[in-house]
């Protein structure tokens, strides 16, 4: 039986250090890839935001009288779940004689 801390047939020196350094070695390699590969391709473009929700607040009006008015405001988030600051929100009534409503979404009784 051969020694496995002596010379192997070949001649060659065989040790069970050399073998230990070897093996982290390529333990430490594959941990540098792997840490690379979570790191992902720095020269990717980030995800340009998409609007997907928009919140009004308040959610309904009720006027006590004739040229009483009321502020809407809306949040926009995009499909992450982040505001959007700069989102445009254009404001519309589905009917002028009851309401009319401002481009900063200023309503007022009709």
């Amino acid at each position: 039986m051969g020694n496995k801390y002596g010379i192997d047939p070949d001649g060659w020196h065989v040790s069970r250090v050399d073998t230990h350094l070897k093996l982290m070695r390529y333990i430490r390699l594959t941990a540098v890839l792997l840490l690379l590969a979570a790191c992902g391709d720095s020269t990717t473009a980030p995800t340009t935001p998409v609007a997907t929700s928009v919140t009004m607040s308040p959610t309904s009006l009720l006027f006590a009288s004739l040229g009483d008015a009321q502020q809407l405001s809306a949040t926009v988030k995009d499909q992450n779940g982040a505001t959007m600051s700069g989102a445009t929100v254009t404001w519309t009534t589905s009917n002028d004689a009851v309401a009319t409503v401002s481009s900063t979404g200023l309503v007022t009784s009709v």
